[in-house]
């Protein structure tokens, strides 16, 4: 069983990093600091923020890394006990060598914050949240309550998927709500092309519950579609409450894109359409007619 996560920042030099967060207030456990790398603890659970120097960080993930000067892909957020604290935090990045790319402020009403560049181009924000003053509680209540949209991870396998979702369910236990293959659908459907013998034995779609709200679904691909590259292979797939909501999404998510499926009554009986964004994300939009 897992015990516990951490996070890895790649930094030019390990020991000026730890000198300029050790500035902003962090402590490190000196037993697991080296010249390569430092381990800095955030917060009161300690939770680990290991500063790795590029080169170890490259051996680790064998993949570039990503110019911070250019782009970010990951926040970094940590909570501050009040609006002093915020103002205070942002003079000490500065005297450290820091830059502030978001000047402290109020945000939503209810939020006081700034953000940060450490010396690596990391980006940080800070924030100070007053939850007495967030919106009205009633609404939040009420949008708790209501049924909301779901989006699940959808895997793509090139002939592999009935063997990788027993192996899922090995780990997660559980049953398949659903489990069939391609020679299982009409002859007559316009989106079922003919099949080879080796299609006709692939998974056309399964799916595996794995937590709360949380479905694994998953097929193989076709000679029709060709293989897929793994490591690209997956689409999100979001269920939703109404066949209005499944239209809505469709339509403003594919806007730009290259629609797959135009959104249509299935012989499994869902409204369902498929489309790969703007962006190039796989996308696929389900309403469950039957149960309605």
């Amino acid at each position: 069983m897992t015990k516990q996560i951490w996070l890895n920042l790649p930094v030019k030099d390990a020991i000026k990093s730890k000198e300029f967060f050790s500035k902003l207030g962090f402590k490190f456990l000196e037993e697991r600091t080296t010249p390569e790398s430092a381990c800095m603890l955030v917060g009161e659970s300690n939770f680990v923020v290991m500063l790795i120097a590029e080169e170890m960080f490259k051996n680790f993930i064998k993949h570039e890394i990503t110019d911070t000067s250019k782009s970010t892909q990951v926040l970094m957020s940590i909570d501050a006990e009040s609006r002093e604290e915020v103002d205070q935090l942002v003079e000490k990045v500065k005297i450290a060598g820091g830059t502030i790319y978001a000047e402290a402020g109020e945000n939503q009403g209810w939020m006081y914050g700034c953000g940060f560049c450490d010396l690596d181009g990391h980006r940080w924000n800070v924030l100070y949240m007053d939850f007495s003053k967030m919106p009205n509680l009633k609404k939040k209540n009420q949008l708790n309550n209501k049924k909301m949209t779901t989006v699940n991870p959808y895997l793509v396998f090139n002939g592999t998927c009935e063997a990788a979702f027993m192996f899922y369910k090995s780990v997660f236990g559980g049953d398949f709500p659903y489990i069939g293959k391609f020679n299982d659908m009409p002859s007559n459907d316009p989106n079922c092309p003919p099949l080879s013998d080796e299609d006709a034995n692939r998974i056309m779609h399964v799916s595996l519950p794995i937590g709360d709200g949380t479905i694994l679904m998953g097929s193989d691909s076709s000679s029709a579609s060709g293989d897929v590259i793994m490591g690209t292979n997956f689409s999100i797939s979001i269920n939703t409450e109404s066949k209005v909501e499944a239209d809505r999404l469709f339509n403003e998510l594919s806007s730009g894109g290259t629609v797959k499926m135009a959104m249509e009554k299935t012989f499994w009986g869902a409204y369902f359409g498929m489309f790969t964004d703007k962006f190039g994300i796989e996308w696929m939009v389900n309403f469950d007619e039957i149960q309605k």
